[in-house]
């Protein structure tokens, strides 16, 4: 319930951009950014808990120090979608959803991550990063690239 709740911003977000014109349409697709930067974030604490918490305890340092480095990517790559001109910035956390998707399913294999993990995480990928695209597009269509 709560991964489906965190969609919804999305989801409005994605129909306000295209419904919407000027200073509104504009503010939208900075909210839909700004919102895709802190939820790419937020997976990104999600695998460096998975590496440092009760999870990883019974796994072997060596599956959790490549875990713990990769867990930092997705705040970088948001950050720097945050100072890229939209649609680039809309794409390029688009593009990073759906590239944490092997870091999770790797997860996965190591034990580190819940046996419910890619259940979650997969069709909430699938519909952020098509949400993302679709702003994206809305962007482009209004603004230019």
């Amino acid at each position: 319930m709560l991964g489906a709740a965190g969609a919804l911003p999305f989801i409005a977000l994605a129909i306000a951009a295209w419904s919407t014109g000027g200073a509104v349409a504009n503010g939208t697709v900075s909210a839909v950014i700004a919102y895709g930067a802190v939820i790419l974030s937020f997976i990104g604490g999600v695998h460096w808990g998975f590496a440092s918490g009760p999870m990883a305890a019974d796994s072997s340092s060596a599956a959790m120090t490549p875990l713990l480095v990769a867990s930092v990517l997705p705040s970088l790559v948001a950050w720097v979608a945050l100072m890229l001109p939209a649609p680039w910035s809309t794409a390029v956390l688009g593009i990073a959803f759906v590239a944490v998707l092997p870091l999770d399913r790797w997860a996965m294999a190591q034990s580190l991550a819940p046996n419910w993990w890619m259940r979650l995480r997969l069709p909430l990928t699938v519909a952020v990063a098509a949400l993302l695209f679709i702003t994206c597009a809305a962007s482009v269509s209004r603004f230019g690239a």
